[in-house]
């Protein structure tokens, strides 16, 4: 398929995904990741999003290319943004297996 290019629709993915957090087991700590290669279509909404998504679960971003705004990603990522905020350089490095086993690990720091 032929890369589209343009912007994406993140706010709206942002929604889907809290709106899917009332599935999810109350005992255990909710992790939204978003990963993606663009610039959000709208900023501002994407940036209210994360903000009421981060009150009820973990918020990690996975930036790919050069594309994606690493700087607001930072800004809209849970605490600390080292952890929470994986930089991946382009697909091929994102489906390495260094890279899965990063994200893994920020993600859930005690592997049993």
């Amino acid at each position: 398929m032929e890369y589209p290019a343009g912007t994406t629709l993140t706010s709206l993915a942002l929604q889907f995904a809290m709106n899917e957090l009332s599935q999810g087991r109350q005992d255990s700590e909710s992790v939204v990741i978003v990963i993606t290669d663009g610039v959000p279509q709208n900023t501002e909404l994407t940036s209210s999003m994360s903000m009421r998504l981060k009150e009820r679960a973990r918020l990690m971003w996975i930036p790919v290319t050069w594309h994606a705004p690493v700087e607001d990603m930072e800004k809209w990522a849970s605490e600390p943004v080292a952890t929470n905020v994986v930089v991946v350089e382009d697909f091929e490095q994102l489906a390495a297996t260094d890279t899965v086993n990063t994200i893994v690990a920020n993600m859930c720091p005690v592997v049993m």
